[in-house]
């Protein structure tokens, strides 16, 4: 019977396809998940704030509200300064609006339940519901 000769095997070399499986595993960015869109809700002055935050190789790439109950002349400071901070910050750890401190908490509290970070409402706030 003939003897099946051996089939040289392929020897792996490092080519520069093998490398997008390291780095996709890793994000550069101070967010550890994939990219996409998170939802996530928190407790302003008169209720639930919804957002929905927007993640792109580990950085936060857009915030949008998605619904609010505060009244809008607080809300409307709070969001205008607060989406910025976060995105300057790529964090929930910023300062609050003065004058707005529950709007602002509120959506703090909501990006942090969307990208599943903790957050410490301040400290003044006895949230009503």
């Amino acid at each position: 019977t003939p003897t099946p000769s051996p089939v040289p095997s392929p020897t792996p070399t490092a080519t520069p396809e093998a490398t997008p499986e390291a780095t996709q595993a890793t994000v550069d960015g101070p967010i550890a998940l994939a990219d996409g869109s998170y939802s996530g809700t928190g407790s302003g002055f008169r209720g639930d704030t919804d957002v929905t935050v927007k993640v792109e190789n580990g950085y936060i790439t857009a915030i949008s509200i998605d619904s609010y109950r505060d009244d809008n002349e607080y809300f409307s400071r709070a969001k205008k300064t607060m989406i910025s901070r976060i995105l300057d910050a790529q964090s929930v750890d910023v300062d609050t609006v003065s004058g707005a401190t529950y709007s602002s908490g509120g959506i703090l509290d909501a990006v942090a339940d969307a990208l599943g970070l903790d957050y410490t409402a301040p400290a003044s706030s006895g949230h009503r519901h």
